[in-house]
Order: C-alpha cells, then structure tokens, then sequence
C-alpha cells in the first residue's frame, strides 16, 4: 500500500510500514537533526521516501501525483492550529483513494493532568508546557468526517501509554486514536468537468465492470502459473490518479516481459475456459476477455510494448500488489517515470478523454483535472 506519514515524528511508524513491503512517504517540512540523519537509511529502503516539503503545500498540489490508500496522522495535528485542521483533513481527503483510510493519533482536550501543568493562551487556544500545543476532543474529528464523507470505523479515546519511558512532556498522555475511511462515491458527478465526460460514463459502465470481473479471474489464473506482470499504460494512470479504471476509460492494461508473454500464451486454453477469450491485436498485443495485453521489450531503460507502452526498468524492480477500484493489480509502488514519458509531466492535472482507443469526441480538448474528477466510475 502506499501511504503518507504527514508530520512523521521521529519517523518510527514509518520505517516500520516500509519495512513491511508498503511504500511510505514521510512529509516534514521541518528539517530537524532526525529527518537529516535517516536519508541514509532511507536511501538503502527504496519503499522509504522522505519529503521535505510543507505539508499542507503538498497535499494541496497534489505534489506527489499519486492517491494514497493511507493517510496516517500521530500526533501532527497536536502542532498545528485548529483552524489550520480542516484545510489539512479536506487536502488529506483530496490525496486519497476512495476507500481508503485516514488512521489519527491526538492528545485529548479531556487530559486533564496535562492541562492543569500548561499555560494556557485564549487567543490561539493552545496548551503549552514547553512548546504550544493543540488539543481535540472525538466530536471535532466526528464533525470533519461527516462534513468529508468519511465513514468512522474506529474510535477510542484512552491511556495507551502506561508504560511509556520517552521522555516527554506527558507521561501517560490521554489520547485519541481513530481510523476513518473515505466512502465510496461518485465524486465526479461534483466536478466542473463532469459536463465533458458525462455522456461517455453510459458508454463506458458495463465494459468497466467487467474489466474489473475479468481482471479477478486473471489474477487466479496468473498467480496460480506464477507469471508476473505490470500494469500499464491507462491502467497505471488510473491507479495513481483515480484509484481504479479511469471514468471516461473502461479496460485495464497489462504488460508482459518475453519469458512471461510465452507462459501467458501457453494456457489460452485455460483463459477461454474461464470465459477470458483470447483474441490476436497483432504482433505483442492480444485481448483476454476485456484484459489488454501487451508484450514489453526493454529498450535501454525502459520496457516498451504496442501503443506507447511503457514502464521504466526502475520501477519495474519495485512491483507490489495494489487496490484497483473493485479488484487488484501488480504495479510499481512509485511509476512517476513510466507516466512522465508516457503522458508528459502534467499527467496528474491532464485529463483526455480522447487519449485511448475506446472513445473519441474532438470537440473535447485536454482540460485540467479538480479533485472530483479523482475516482473512480462506480457499479
């Protein structure tokens, strides 16, 4: 999974869902001796990835040009302002999947031990022992989950601490701990866009949902012969800017390398009895059912196959099983490469819906992407 550790602390948590196979992006504008002294181990860990930037300057510009399946927030917040909380949670929500999850650790409003030791500042509403700091009550994270379309699917405020020998301004801190998911919704019906593509979602829906049908069955039958592949192409952009198959699109593209483009060939026979119907779209490109195949070539850097398919041989060597709208994948964790080359820089911001084979209208030109047009196309 890929997830955002926003804040980062003393970078704990986030060595630890990297190490199991996740890739994490730590974010911390603050460049304190501990974030300096990790860059070398995060240059041993290619799942680690720190991100000296602001924050909230990052999740607004969508600066990191994927969608997260976690955005995970310890004691983050605790730092910042309350009324700088929303504009961080709603940004928060625009960097991620539909269905994916926000995990929050606070210190409570409810700590009274800490409170009776602080000096309290009425302009700011801040606590402060040694440094200022910012407390929440459950009811102000339930009140930003419903005004976000998030779902509460865990909640508990308690002492989870009591053996705790960090030295810090609170032994035992009283805190809140909750997970949230983002629900999920047809958010692009909300978009400015949505005029421009509205028409083609029709078109689009029964062949979408059997891709993702079809891709489940594909799944079983590759991970049974044990042949790999990489999504690609549409397939890649969707999964880093929409979470699953790109509205206005309806197919998912895998490529295959020669030794695994044999082995796929070899069991057509099982494919076809599985409803998955082979059909020949020339040299190295074929159809299973509603699955895109394509052989990929490595050429120089980078692997390429029919139509512009590509996925550079960095990014290649870091394929991870990944959430796709209603199934799954095998793809880079980071394919920044692979789409810069394919769909230029601005890949994330771009839309086109005439950038496929599937649909066509000229009268629609490349327009800029807003948050809504981020999902998915639902059953």
């Amino acid at each position: 999974m890929k997830i955002a550790d926003l804040g980062c602390g003393d970078c704990v948590d986030s060595h630890f869902f990297s190490q199991k196979g996740n890739i994490c992006y730590v974010i911390n504008g603050n460049s304190n001796n501990h974030i300096n002294n990790d860059n070398n181990n995060s240059n041993s860990n290619s799942n680690y990835k720190i991100v000296k930037e602001v924050v909230e300057e990052t999740l607004r510009s969508n600066k990191l040009q994927t969608l997260f399946d976690i955005i995970y927030i310890k004691s983050f917040l605790n730092s910042i302002p309350h009324n700088k909380t929303e504009t961080i949670f709603k940004n928060s929500i625009n960097n991620l999947k539909p269905n994916g999850l926000i995990c929050i650790e606070v210190q409570s409003l409810n700590d009274l031990k800490f409170k009776n030791n602080s000096k309290y500042d009425d302009n700011d509403k801040s606590y402060s022992i040694i440094y200022k700091k910012w407390l929440y009550t459950t009811e102000m994270f339930y009140k930003l989950a419903t005004d976000n379309n998030c779902e509460i699917l865990y909640s508990k405020e308690d002492y989870f601490l009591p053996n705790n020998k960090i030295e810090t301004e609170s032994i035992n801190p009283l805190l809140i701990r909750l997970i949230l998911k983002k629900k999920l919704l047809p958010y692009y019906e909300q978009s400015e866009n949505y005029s421009k593509y509205k028409n083609i979602l029709p078109k689009m829906k029964d062949k979408t949902m059997l891709s993702y049908q079809h891709m489940d069955i594909m799944n079983t039958i590759l991970e049974k012969h044990n042949i790999k592949y990489v999504a690609v192409a549409g397939t890649i952009l969707g999964l880093n800017r929409h979470g699953g198959i790109i509205p206005w699109d309806n197919d998912i593209d895998l490529g295959f390398v020669d030794t695994e483009w044999k082995k796929l060939l070899n069991i057509k026979e099982e494919f076809k009895n599985n409803e998955l119907n082979y059909r020949s779209n020339g040299v190295g490109h074929c159809h299973f059912g509603a699955i895109d195949c394509f052989k990929i070539i490595l050429k120089n850097d980078v692997y390429v196959g029919a139509t512009k398919t590509y996925c550079h041989i960095d990014e290649y060597k870091n394929i991870s099983k990944q959430i796709f709208g209603y199934t799954y994948i095998y793809a880079p964790l980071c394919s920044i490469k692979s789409l810069s080359l394919r769909y230029g820089k601005n890949y994330f911001y771009e839309g086109d819906v005439n950038d496929n084979f599937h649909f066509k209208d000229t009268k629609i030109k490349r327009f800029k992407l807003n948050n809504y047009d981020l999902s998915y196309q639902l059953k």
